[in-house]
């Protein structure tokens, strides 16, 4: 835990130093684009890892584009995981009409609240990680580089019915929180049309003490215990359930690298879904895995992984954009929608419905000497 979060200290104040722009030479193309995340607050360890592997993209693309008459300059924001200062960071950047696209925010919530707003001021927005149905659905400025939770929400239903056999599940679900409810949507769904039971039992995230709710799922004796949340109260609920005695699968969402990170013993067997393993096949996966290390000293995440493909999509429409001559908010969108390749996380494109085609990610939570780590299953792909 102290490695940790030395390393997350380490990464910010490396942030911190490189919010430089580049230094243009004489008749190059300085391209800015701005970026919306939690940099302070209580998530901020999760925006700043999403942050670096921005960074790092925009690094690489200015590199590789030396001497060509391009380079991007990365604008930064900090909505503090608060709708309201993500409209707030929002108005500051898509007011400056230099910016031409932007990359945010990281939690469907924060996102949400922007995504009408990018789509009247016609201003391309793609959020690495925020998985809400209706996000997308703002309008075609508006995309994502992460899947949908009704897409995770029925791999995980789908899993817990073929690998685990379950006939009765019960969601855990916080009914303020978006993402949360987005998923227990999708799980019942999928789950309840396969003739299973379902059972939602809701919580507080601010909620610290799960004794009750832990009783209550111990009486329901569900075959698997579905998680919608991130770690502060996943993990607390984990604990409770397990002490209260629950032998439950448990299965989680794409929210629980943290669960490993913080070596959680007693989700050791859960399953989770996810938009990313380090394992995952192809070279441009490893390419990323190797650079990322050598940046970084660590092996990335999925918030890293997904932060850098979110930048790469958007940096690839700017130089196709660029090559086509016109780097306009419209030309960017244009060369968005018809992202069609191959990335960290897997092979990406969007829908004639504007929705994002990729697969997700099932992981096992093992343990490994005195750690736990996340062993790859394998990859479900969308209908």
């Amino acid at each position: 835990m102290k490695g940790f979060l030395v390393g997350c200290l380490l990464l910010v104040s490396a942030l911190a130093a490189a919010q430089k722009a580049p230094s243009p030479g004489e008749g190059v193309r300085v391209v800015k684009v701005g970026t919306i995340l939690p940099l302070t607050g209580p998530i901020y360890v999760y925006g700043n890892e999403t942050q670096g592997a921005i960074q790092m993209a925009f690094e690489d693309f200015n590199q590789r584009h030396l001497g060509k008459g391009l380079q991007v300059q990365q604008i930064s924001r900090d909505d503090q995981f608060k709708p309201d200062k993500t409209i707030e960071a929002f108005r500051d950047l898509s007011g400056d009409n230099q910016i031409v696209a932007l990359i945010g925010s990281l939690t469907s919530n924060c996102t949400l609240a922007i995504g009408s707003r990018a789509q009247a001021g016609r201003i391309p927005l793609i959020t690495p990680t925020s998985t809400n149905d209706h996000i997308a659905e703002a309008g075609n400025y508006v995309f994502q580089a992460c899947y949908r939770d009704g897409f995770q929400g029925s791999v995980a239903a789908s899993f817990a019915i073929g690998r685990l056999g379950a006939r009765k599940a019960v969601v855990l679900t916080d009914p303020d929180n978006d993402y949360s409810t987005g998923l227990s949507q999708s799980f019942t769904a999928s789950f309840q049309g396969a003739g299973r039971a379902v059972t939602t039992v809701s919580y507080f995230t601010k909620q610290t003490d799960f004794a009750t709710l832990a009783q209550k799922v111990k009486s329901l004796d569900p075959d698997v215990v579905f998680f919608t949340d991130y770690y502060e109260p996943v993990g607390k609920m984990v604990q409770a359930l397990r002490e209260a005695g629950v032998q439950s699968a448990f299965v989680g969402s794409d929210a629980w690298d943290d669960v490993v990170s913080h070596n959680l013993e007693t989700a050791e067997g859960a399953y989770y879904v996810n938009h990313y393993s380090t394992e995952l096949p192809g070279p441009e996966n490893q390419q990323f895995v190797r650079a990322y290390k050598n940046r970084w000293g660590k092996l990335p995440d999925a918030l890293a992984a997904l932060g850098y493909d979110a930048a790469r999509i958007l940096l690839d429409a700017i130089d196709r954009a660029s090559v086509k001559g016109e780097v306009s908010r419209e030309a960017i969108r244009n060369e968005l929608e018809a992202t069609n390749a191959a990335y960290s996380t897997g092979h990406i494109r969007f829908t004639s419905g504007h929705q994002t085609w990729k697969t997700a990610v099932m992981l096992q939570i093992v343990k490994s000497g005195a750690e736990l780590r996340a062993q790859y299953i394998g990859v479900v792909e969308p209908d």
